[in-house]
């Protein structure tokens, strides 16, 4: 076996990995992985990329331990026939497979070793980066623009709040909520939908607020656009979800039940008539990305991660 690593997705070339080159998706995606990693140390994939499940089954059938899984977050199963999927996939053939996972809060690190019969070694926790980079904090924003964005936005609730209200709004969706958000938006929401990640930056950018109106799904959720509105140095209202837990409170943004459209227009409301808050929580949060927490800082730990497998 060779001192190496092969690696799919963005993080191979990030991590001093070899790149899967392969224009191939879905199983046979998995497939490729799954024979490049059989001569490595280590097959390193996220969770939810394009014929990882495949990789996982073969792995686990072969006997093949190699896999080292990052954003590995999975949503609770207690019942039914994904219950037995879970048991079959997620523990009998995943723990003959896996090296480690990366996991994102403490609720799962704490959870997922129990939900999957394995070891809590194999579950590391490395918290997703506060900020993409050191930048300074950016100038604030008064005027009463209010943005939300992402996968698994709660659109229902978003665009309830701001029905009628006198923002200015912006919804950034992905082309499978499209039909959703426009019937839903108001003449106050501009919509725009899958655009590339610095058309997306300059949207969050230029916002007020930022809200991360999200679902509890009992798992890691919203990270990333929490990252992007504190690199953008916009306030945040954020749904009160587990899956953020470990990176908003309180101090750094206005947390609000999840799935309330009242509470949301009330806590938005407020933010924007507040400008002394809005600078208190923006600064805060991105003050918390000074002390070793951009993404410089993660993909250096993301390899420390992967280190004893051959990196």
């Amino acid at each position: 076996m060779t001192d190496r690593i092969v690696g799919d997705t963005w993080y191979a070339e990030k991590i001093g990995a070899t790149p899967l080159r392969t224009a191939l998706s879905g199983p046979l995606r998995g497939l490729a992985l799954f024979l490049a990693g059989r001569r490595a140390n280590a097959i390193v994939t996220t969770n939810s990329a394009p014929g990882t499940t495949t990789c996982v089954i073969l792995c686990g059938l072969f006997g093949v331990r190699r896999l080292v899984l990052l954003e590995y977050i999975v949503h609770p199963v207690t019942s039914g026939p994904h219950w037995w999927y879970f048991r079959l996939v997620r523990r009998f053939l995943l723990g003959r497979a896996l090296l480690v996972a990366q996991v994102l809060s403490a609720d799962e690190a704490r959870r997922y070793p129990g939900l999957h019969r394995m070891p809590a070694e194999r579950f590391a926790l490395v918290r997703w980066p506060a900020r993409l980079t050191d930048d300074p904090l950016p100038p604030a924003h008064h005027d009463r623009l209010v943005v939300a964005s992402g996968r698994r936005c709660d659109w229902p609730t978003f665009l309830a709040a701001a029905r009628g209200a006198d923002w200015q709004v912006r919804a950034v969706c992905t082309g499978a909520d499209l039909p959703l958000v426009r019937s839903l938006a108001g003449p106050n929401v501009v919509v725009r939908h899958d655009i590339p990640a610095d058309e997306h930056q300059a949207e969050v950018a230029a916002a007020t607020v930022y809200v991360l109106a999200v679902p509890e799904t009992g798992a890691s959720i919203g990270q990333i656009r929490v990252m992007n509105a504190v690199q953008a140095g916009v306030p945040i209202v954020a749904s009160a979800v587990t899956g953020l837990a470990d990176y908003l409170d309180d101090d750094s943004a206005v947390l609000v039940p999840p799935g309330d459209p009242v509470a949301l227009r009330a806590a938005i409301d407020t933010l924007l008539d507040d400008p002394d808050r809005r600078d208190k929580l923006r600064r805060t949060a991105h003050e918390r990305g000074d002390a070793g927490d951009t993404m410089a800082d993660y993909l250096a730990r993301i390899r420390q991660l992967i280190r004893p497998h051959g990196l």
